[in-house]
């Protein structure tokens, strides 16, 4: 249980990196400047962080990976899949910086979810994977409360 936990908070992970990396250079609207170097950020926590300790740790438990890394269609079968960007329809060439602050509250939120779950999976039975996510946690917490930030200023 706690390997296909670890999975999915994988997926969830590479599609949080890719949702603040494929759209950082299409945002429009007040404070987007700001909420790029945000994402650039975020995006890096969670790819190398994140994602790389993930990886790492389900070697540990002698667990296949092969199916996540090969195709990001595997993201969609996360439990918090991953949310596409919501292109302007007056000019599909950026992206609404409200509706991509929105997608990725969404997203954080869960990751929340699903560290707490595995963190109630692991408590008193995997020490370090246990004390990995509630790091996690705190962090996927600081990236909801800068979104929040943002939201609240636009």
């Amino acid at each position: 249980m706690i390997v296909t936990e670890l999975k999915n908070a994988l997926k969830e992970e590479f599609s949080a990196w890719y949702g603040y990396i494929v759209i950082r250079d299409w945002l429009s609207g007040p404070y987007s400047k700001d909420i790029v170097k945000f994402y650039e950020k975020t995006a890096k926590d969670e790819l190398e962080d994140h994602a790389y300790w993930l990886m790492r740790r389900l070697r540990e438990f002698d667990s296949n990976i092969q199916s996540i890394s090969d195709s990001p269609k595997s993201w969609l079968t996360a439990t918090h899949p991953y949310l596409p960007p919501v292109w302007s329809k007056k000019n599909n060439l950026i992206v609404e910086t409200r509706q991509s602050l929105l997608t990725n509250v969404k997203n954080e939120k869960g990751a929340i979810q699903t560290y707490k779950k595995i963190i109630e999976l692991t408590d008193g039975i995997d020490d370090v994977t246990c004390k990995k996510c509630k790091e996690i946690l705190k962090d996927e917490e600081k990236h909801l409360e800068m979104l929040e930030r943002f939201l609240a200023k636009i």
